[in-house]
């Protein structure tokens, strides 16, 4: 099995190396382990750490209206989450 570095992982993912540490730390990324005193992951980790509880219905709501009002300002907001199926990004891309 490879590893990869925690600023690996999060360059990889798009979060912030902190934010690895910190899920490692939770054990929420598999098979991590620390070696010293640095994380090591195995490169074939996926980041989908985040719980209904830290991106609720509501977060997402809010996430979805914030990217309506950045589109109106020629701003793009990409985001990979689903809110069951229903896509409340499209009025954006109107």
């Amino acid at each position: 099995m490879e590893f990869m570095s925690a600023r690996e992982a999060a360059d990889k993912w798009g979060i912030s190396q902190r934010r690895v540490a910190i899920l490692c730390s939770e054990g929420r990324i598999d098979e991590a382990v620390m070696v010293g005193n640095m994380w090591s992951i195995p490169n074939t980790a996926n980041f989908t750490a985040y719980s209904e509880n830290e991106f609720n219905d509501e977060k997402q709501i809010e996430l979805a209206e914030f990217a309506k009002k950045m589109s109106k300002k020629g701003a793009i907001v990409v985001s990979n989450s689903d809110h069951r199926g229903v896509n409340l990004y499209e009025p954006c891309l109107e």
